[in-house]
């Protein structure tokens, strides 16, 4: 949650900074730690830096990854880049890189160029959440410009490995000619490789698409098929069109009772 200070604690951060700029850094110690504890999250991540630098006081991995800890719980993206480095070298904390892959995720998506970078290192290196991810990133214009062309292709790259929601994501692509050549065929063949893993709005899709015959040979019981897999799987919309067609006779017969169902 993104915390904003008033303009008082402001001020103050900024004599801190100044203090810290001409390493004065005992008065810099004493501003930040005030301020830390109004829930400043720029202080705190001062104060991280000065104990993972030892600048004012000892070397302390732990304290930094403390300090780290709580700004980046406001959001702040220069704390979650600090974390992300911290588990991916081991410093104050045991190795972890997936931990280290969700902080750089989260600066990454704030505007972080670090993060990104490091963030784009593991989808390169075959992170297939990573990958993943980044296309939702470029999808939505997260922390970097929207670009169609770059949301398919690392939606290619972990559909290709079966990441479930990338398959269907790959999938809405084609149906809607983003990044890559409108083709429905393309998106059926997408959302049956998802439906076939369970993935409830690719199996409505593709109902949608034999029910129209966009993509595929028109073909009302595979249609029904799919609504219904669609329904088992939780999906309410394909309950309610189920219903709707079975109530207005649209492409089947008329069947009220299973509409009310």
């Amino acid at each position: 949650m993104q915390l904003t200070v008033s303009i008082a604690v402001a001020a103050e951060f900024d004599a801190g900074l100044a203090a810290y700029k001409a390493a004065n850094y005992a008065v810099a110690l004493a501003i930040f730690n005030d301020n830390a504890g109004r829930d400043d999250p720029r202080a705190q991540f001062a104060l991280g830096m000065m104990y993972d630098n030892g600048e004012g006081v000892a070397v302390d991995p732990k304290q930094a990854l403390n300090w780290f800890e709580k700004s980046a719980e406001h959001g702040y993206a220069k704390a979650q880049y600090q974390l992300g480095l911290m588990h991916i070298k081991g410093r104050g904390v045991p190795r972890n890189d997936g931990i280290a892959r969700e902080w750089f995720s989260q600066a990454a998506e704030a505007g972080d160029a670090s993060a990104i970078a490091r963030y784009r290192q593991f989808a390169e290196d075959g992170d297939i959440e990573a990958q993943y991810n980044l296309a939702l990133m470029y999808l939505r214009g997260s922390g970097v410009a929207r670009d169609p062309a770059a949301t398919a292709g690392w939606l290619k790259r972990a559909a290709g490995r079966d990441h479930l929601a990338a398959l269907f994501g790959y999938g809405r692509l084609f149906e809607l000619g983003r990044g890559v050549a409108r083709s429905n065929t393309e998106a059926a063949n997408w959302y049956e490789r998802a439906a076939s893993q369970g993935d409830a709005k690719a199996a409505f899709s593709l109902a949608r698409l034999y029910r129209l015959g966009l993509g595929v040979a028109k073909d009302v019981a595979k249609a029904e098929l799919y609504y219904s897999r669609a329904v088992d799987l939780g999906y309410s919309l394909a309950a309610l069109t189920l219903a709707q067609l079975y109530e207005t006779g649209t492409d089947w017969k008329k069947d009220p009772p299973r509409a009310l169902e």
